[in-house]
């Protein structure tokens, strides 16, 4: 039976279900009361937050954290997810280690959840594979970058991507900022925007004792297979091998990135000569003339330079896909 969280140690061998009502444009709200029924259903034994604004879902895991809890069901989206990882790895009372994560995507992306092979829409499927228990020890980045001069650190477990897809999640961030829904509409609206106003800009690469210098139009610093809604820009990646797949693409103009789109969803890009991929557990990248933006998991973090770093299998999770196994 469900319950609001009331800080209890006796809570603590319970889910933690962290619910973002927001995701995928409201429709974590509109699909929570069939969740819940399932969650009950299941004889899942848990208590459930609701995240109220943004970075709410930080505080909640937090105090969650602070009652010994470990087990942690997150519904929403890659945003959401995202939260509840930088949560875990900042607490420091407890080895992360000592957490597991599972997931309900009702986001608008829902990028991390194809490349585990958990369904959308299918709750109870999903709720299931929790309840298998499946769990990888899954590779964290990590980006030291500039946000309005300062700087951050911002931990990730799906895509980091650096150009392109920072402004299309930077666009979308002010469109939340005044009011304006951001479902899947939106997201593709903003994309379709961006291929006609985005320009290459020039980027320098530093990683494995070698230098790259790009025209870039987008980088990624992949973790996982998917972003943008499906996307495959890193299909080699592999979310437990101590790597980071590096997809740096050159000097595209409008044209050939609509061209191009259908083969990025496929994950056929190789054979793209502006696209070079390259295997790293560490880079840095400094703009030459004038700062990128750069997203993690879907949001908009900050802009270049930037330092890309990995934690080798440092959080767990429960996934469907056992060729991670």
């Amino acid at each position: 039976m469900s319950n609001t969280f009331t800080g209890s140690e006796k809570l603590n061998t319970k889910w933690f279900v962290l619910h973002n009502p927001s995701s995928g444009g409201w429709k974590g709200q509109r699909d929570w009361p069939r969740i819940n029924k399932l969650l009950n259903d299941l004889n899942f034994s848990f208590v459930t937050e609701k995240t109220e604004y943004k970075a709410h879902a930080l505080e909640l895991i937090k105090d969650a954290l602070h009652q010994n809890f470990k087990k942690f069901i997150v519904i929403g989206g890659d945003g959401s997810l995202n939260e509840a990882v930088n949560a875990i790895i900042n607490f420091g009372h407890q080895k992360t280690e000592d957490c597991v994560i599972g997931y309900l995507p009702v986001g608008t992306g829902n990028d991390w959840a194809k490349t585990m092979n958990i369904p959308v829409n299918n709750y109870k499927q999903s709720l299931q594979i929790i309840l298998n228990n499946k769990i990888l020890r899954q590779d964290v980045g990590v980006v030291n970058c500039q946000k309005n001069g300062q700087p951050l650190q911002r931990y990730f477990m799906n895509i980091a991507s650096i150009g392109f897809g920072g402004a299309v999640s930077k666009r979308l961030e002010t469109m939340r900022e005044k009011g304006v829904k951001t479902g899947k509409l939106a997201y593709l609206f903003s994309v379709l925007r961006g291929m006609f106003n985005y320009k290459a800009e020039k980027l320098k690469f530093n990683f494995n004792n070698q230098v790259e210098d790009s025209k870039l139009y987008f980088g990624v610093v992949a973790i996982c297979k998917f972003f943008g809604g499906g996307m495959q820009p890193a299909p080699h990646a592999h979310p437990a091998d101590n790597l980071f797949e590096l997809t740096i693409v050159d000097k595209l103009n409008p044209y050939q990135v609509i061209k191009s789109l259908r083969n990025f969803y496929k994950g056929k890009i190789e054979q793209y000569q502006q696209v070079n991929f390259y295997k790293t557990n560490h880079l840095e990248v400094s703009n030459t003339l004038m700062p990128l933006l750069i997203e993690t998991d879907g949001e908009f973090v900050g802009e270049t330079p930037a330092r890309f770093s990995l934690l080798a299998n440092k959080i767990n999770v429960i996934i469907n896909n056992d060729d991670f196994l």
